[in-house]
C-alpha cells in the first residue's frame, strides 16, 4: 500500500548558522531545516490542493509507488526575532549521488526542473517546526505548475537496482526584504544537510538491518 509523504523544509530569515549567506547557490548557503512528514493528499485521488500531516516520519521509510510533495516553511513565528521578511520562494533545487558522494544521473523519482513556488492561501500546519503539542500553523510555500491551487506530486520510482540508496540536498533561493518592493529584494539561497539518505526500496542503507535509517 503507498503512502503520501511531504519534505517539509523551513527557512529563517534570521538563522545564519554561522555562515555569511552570500548570494551564490554553491556557497556560503544559509543553513535550511528539512524533515519528513506522512500524511494524506486532499482531495483523495487529486488533483491536490492540500496536505493534511499525521505523522514525523523518516526518510528510510520512502518505498517504490509512494507520493511525495514538497512544502516550503517561514519560521519566523517561533521565533521572537523578526526583521527581514520572508517574500517569495524560487524553484526548488535537488541533488542525489550515491553514498560515496558521486553525482547519479537519476533519483528516486521524476521531477521536472524549474516548477514555481507559491504561497498556500492559509498557514499550513507543521509538525517538525515547532515544539508546540499537535504542531503549528506557519505560512507555507508548495510548488505548482499550471494551477496555483494544485500542488506538484511525485511518485517514487523502482529502485534502479537491489538496496539502491541515494544521498538527497536540497537548495531553496529565497527573495528576502524589508519592502514588498520586488526591486529591492534579493536573493539568498538555503541548503540542508546532503547527507540524506533515501531508500527507496525500503531498505536500510547498504542492506544492513542495523542501519540509523536517517543519515550516512
Amino acid at each position: 500500500m503507498s503512502s503520501a509523504y511531504s519534505i517539509d523544509l523551513a527557512i529563517h530569515t534570521e538563522a545564519t548558522g554561522g555562515r555569511s549567506g552570500k548570494k551564490q547557490p554553491e556557497h556560503e548557503c544559509y543553513p535550511l531545516q528539512i524533515a519528513l512528514v506522512r500524511g494524506t493528499l486532499i482531495p483523495e485521488g487529486g488533483p491536490y490542493t492540500g496536505f493534511e500531516p499525521e505523522a514525523l516520519a523518516s526518510f528510510h521509510e520512502i518505498k517504490e509507488r509512494d507520493t511525495i510533495i514538497f512544502r516550503v516553511f517561514d519560521t519566523r513565528a517561533i521565533s521572537h526575532k523578526f526583521g527581514r521578511s520572508l517574500r517569495g520562494v524560487g524553484p526548488i533545487e535537488l541533488a542525489f549521488t550515491d553514498l560515496q558522494g558521486r553525482l547519479k544521473s537519476k533519483g528516486p523519482w521524476r521531477r521536472d526542473e524549474g516548477l514555481s513556488m507559491i504561497k498556500f492561501d492559509e498557514n499550513q500546519l507543521s509538525l517538525a517546526f515547532t515544539s508546540a503539542r499537535g504542531g503549528m500553523s506557519l505560512p507555507c510555500y508548495h510548488e505548482y505548475q499550471e494551477r496555483p491551487d494544485e500542488i506538484i506530486v511525485y511518485t517514487v520510482d523502482r529502485p534502479e537496482r537491489e538496496s539502491d540508496s541515494y544521498l538527497f540536498s536540497v537548495i531553496v533561493a529565497a527573495r528576502i526584504g524589508e519592502h514588498p518592493d520586488p526591486k529591492q529584494l534579493e536573493t539568498f539561497y538555503y541548503k540542508d544537510d546532503p547527507e540524506m539518505v533515501i531508500s527507496p526500496d525500503g531498505s536500510p542503507p547498504g542492506g544492513d538491518p542495523t542501519g540509523s535509517g536517517d543519515s550516512a
